[in-house]
């Protein structure tokens, strides 16, 4: 049966680091060997429009996730995220970010999406997107100004 995704790599000995060692990463780095994306159950999506550019969610997030964009805002590397919400709970804004199921997501796992540059791209078609995901939300920023 052929797989619905990418097929997985399972890599060999010769594959894996001597004794499991993790490699020294400087501060905000990430970890190429540890991405993690893949194992999530819900993604963080960012209305851009609505975003004050207060770096809670860059600040709060426990992975490192969110790049900062050129023009201030935060892009959310989603091979890296975890989905465990944060971002979303600490946004003074509400349903700035919210988290969809991936379930939702046509991209499959691992083929993640720009959101910063869809949206940069074609800002009516980002927000007609995102607004058909807000009633699927499974979380969404809750904290008020």
């Amino acid at each position: 049966m052929p797989y619905k995704y990418e097929q997985p790599h399972l890599p060999g000995w010769k594959d894996m680091m001597i004794g499991g060692a993790i490699p020294g990463l400087r501060p905000n780095q990430r970890n190429p060997y540890f991405t993690g994306g893949t194992a999530k159950h819900y993604r963080p999506v960012i209305n851009f429009d609505k975003c004050i550019k207060c770096s809670l969610c860059w600040e709060y997030c426990p992975d490192s996730v969110f790049d900062v964009t050129p023009d201030g805002y935060f892009n959310p590397a989603l091979a890296y995220c975890k989905g465990c919400g944060i971002c979303a709970e600490v946004c003074p804004v509400p349903d700035t970010i919210i988290m969809v199921d991936e379930m939702e997501f046509e991209d499959g796992y691992g083929k993640f999406i720009d959101e910063y540059r869809y949206w940069k791209e074609n800002r009516e078609a980002y927000r007609k997107w995102f607004e058909s995901l807000l009633p699927k939300a499974q979380i969404i920023s809750v904290r008020k100004r």
